[in-house]
């Protein structure tokens, strides 16, 4: 009789909740590819990710255990993602239903909370959570929203204590859960993310020159900041040491910003005048181009609860100039020569100056970030996720019997 591994990723919208999209797209096609046969996977997803069916499909994954909900709430904006999460939290009865009906042997949460809640006395199966970080903890003052500080105040205390098993991506994300929520050692796993290196590689692909003139950028030098502007990732701080760098720069590298616009920049007749430019959203074939064609990358974020842009820009041969910030010091490679504290301005300005003119520096950062990164595949991911999966298992039929 086979094992029915549900993955519950109701909350899931394309292109809109970064790097966890990043790990629901690497894990779920790792583990598809690596499960054993006594696995069966499943898959519900709310209306706003239905496109994922071809995803799911490509990657091994049956089309009838593809469930698009009809309970949850279709997400189209901030606003209607607090109606359907509120919406989830408060009246779970459907949801639940739903997943019943797939006779799960054990439910995988891979988007931080547990949605709908499923607490013990409801179920005979063991939940798995991946809590990617706890931002709000850690920077509360980022979270002006009334509603989304309630809603994460009631669930990840809720997570926790209904999950019979965390899956955290770095140390430091586990020493904060054990800290803010009391979350034991013994009830998670360290699990980092992989990387894909089909897409992340040194090698040139075939549309990098077609990719760069779309961008503008075929005949610049530039240095690439890949992030959403949101108050974390530290924009405004990286703007304020470009400018200070513009005399010392060779006069032709630009500073280079992709993500979506969440808090806002300056005009962008303002931010040419210091030879930077925010060229929007990019897919994430497009951004291996970018990174493969950089003249650095810089990552000048205060908080990651895991932090791949890195790895991935190590992986394509890029110089990588990065804050050591919270879990960043662990996708460094020991004595890496290129990192500072975000919170330094004068230390980051001095940084990113000698990743974008010290060539012996810049040599030895690509040569010890290009082989630090295979450290880091999905196939390792998944086997520990599967690992981590029957040990919970077996604990549960141990207690059964």
């Amino acid at each position: 009789m086979k094992t029915t591994l549900v993955i519950v990723a109701y909350p899931l919208v394309p292109g809109k909740v970064g790097g966890v999209e990043t790990y629901f797209k690497g894990i779920v096609a790792a583990l598809l590819k690596q499960l054993p046969s006594r696995y069966e996977a499943k898959l519900v997803v709310g209306k706003s990710a239905s496109a994922y069916r071809d995803f799911w499909c490509d990657n091994g994954g049956n089309a009838s255990n593809y469930l698009v909900s009809e309970a949850f709430s279709p997400i189209v904006s901030l606003l209607t993602r607090s109606y359907a999460l509120g919406k989830a939290v408060c009246f779970p009865g459907p949801l639940r239903e739903e997943i019943d009906r797939l006779n799960p042997n054990l439910l995988f949460f891979p988007l931080t909370v547990c949605v709908p809640f499923y607490p013990r006395r409801k179920r005979t199966f063991p939940v798995v959570t991946t809590v990617h970080d706890v931002l709000h903890k850690v920077k509360p003052a980022i979270f002006k929203s009334t509603v989304e500080r309630i809603y994460r105040a009631a669930t990840y205390r809720r997570t926790c204590n209904d999950t019979d098993g965390v899956i955290v991506p770095s140390r430091y994300t586990q020493t904060t859960m054990e800290h803010f929520f009391g979350v034991g050692r013994e009830k998670t796993a360290i699990i980092p993310y992989g990387i894909d290196f089909s897409l992340f590689s040194p090698e040139p692909g075939p549309a990098d020159s077609a990719i760069m003139e779309r961008f503008g950028l075929r005949h610049k030098r530039f240095v690439i900041y890949p992030a959403n502007t949101w108050y974390h990732k530290n924009h405004q701080g990286l703007i304020r040491v470009w400018k200070r760098l513009l005399s010392q720069l060779p006069g032709d590298i630009w500073l280079v910003l992709c993500g979506q616009i969440f808090d806002p920049l300056a005009a962008k007749s303002e931010l040419g005048k210091y030879r930077i430019m925010h060229i929007g959203f990019v897919q994430q074939s497009e951004l291996s181009a970018l990174y493969r064609r950089s003249h650095a990358m810089v990552f000048p974020s205060f908080f990651e609860g895991f932090g791949a842009p890195p790895l991935e820009a190590m992986a394509c041969g890029a110089v990588v100039i990065s804050s050591r910030k919270a879990s960043l010091a662990e996708v460094l490679p020991p004595a890496y020569p290129l990192h500072f504290d975000p919170e330094n301005l004068e230390e980051m300005t001095v940084t990113i100056l000698r990743g974008c003119i010290d060539e012996d520096t810049r040599n030895k950062a690509v040569i010890t970030g290009s082989a630090f990164c295979r450290n880091f595949t999905w196939q390792e991911t998944a086997r520990k996720h599967i690992d981590f999966f029957d040990m919970l298992l077996n604990s549960t039929q141990g207690n059964e019997t």
